[in-house]
Formats: C-alpha cells, sequence, structure tokens
C-alpha cells in the first residue's frame, strides 16, 4: 500500500469519526430536550392535579357549608312551628304537615 493510500484511508477514518462524533452529540441533545420536555409536562400534570383537588376540596366545603346552612334553618323552622303547635299531640300535626309538603313537592 503507497503512503498517499495511507493518508487518504487516516483521513476518510477521521472524518468519519467526527461525523459519528456529531451524530453523537445530536442524538444526545434531542434526548436531553426530549427528557426536558417530558419533566415540563409532568411537573404541569402535577400542579394541574393538585389545583384539582384543591378545586374539588373547596367546593366539598361550601357545599358542606350550605348543607349545614339549610339544615339550621329547617331545625330552628322546625321548633318554632312545635313551639306554635304545642304538646305531644302538636308533633303528629307537624308530622303530618311535613308529609303533605312532602308530597307536594315531589307532585311538582
Amino acid at each position: 500500500m503507497s503512503v498517499q493510500s495511507e493518508v487518504d484511508e487516516l483521513r476518510a477514518r477521521r472524518y468519519q469519526e467526527a461525523k459519528d462524533r456529531e451524530w453523537r452529540a445530536k442524538e444526545r441533545a434531542a434526548a436531553e430536550r426530549q427528557a426536558a420536555m417530558m419533566a415540563d409536562l409532568n411537573a404541569a400534570r402535577e400542579a394541574q392535579t393538585c389545583s384539582k383537588l384543591r378545586l374539588q376540596a373547596d367546593m366539598a366545603a361550601l357545599e358542606q357549608a350550605e348543607f349545614r346552612r339549610v339544615l339550621d334553618v329547617n331545625q330552628q323552622k322546625e321548633a318554632e312551628e312545635m313551639s306554635q303547635v304545642g304538646g305531644a299531640g302538636g308533633a303528629q300535626a307537624l308530622t303530618d304537615v311535613h308529609e303533605c309538603q312532602a308530597l307536594t313537592n315531589v307532585n311538582d
């Protein structure tokens, strides 16, 4: 083999090695970008999940507060009706009134 062909072969090998290094660097950079993007997406999903849970907890608290408020009003109204009707027979009359109101509400 001639000296010139050896030099040409060495140059070709060095050129190919440089191209291989360049390709590996591009692949590594693409993989790093992909990993960073996936990390950002996972963080955004986690934040969205936390936000949704906080919103659900807030809504549940509001619903519970509304329920308790309505319950208190109903109990207060029932106590007032009991005091107006009075006595043990009044409890039966109150029950009859509530049943009548419930049936009316269901039929409407």
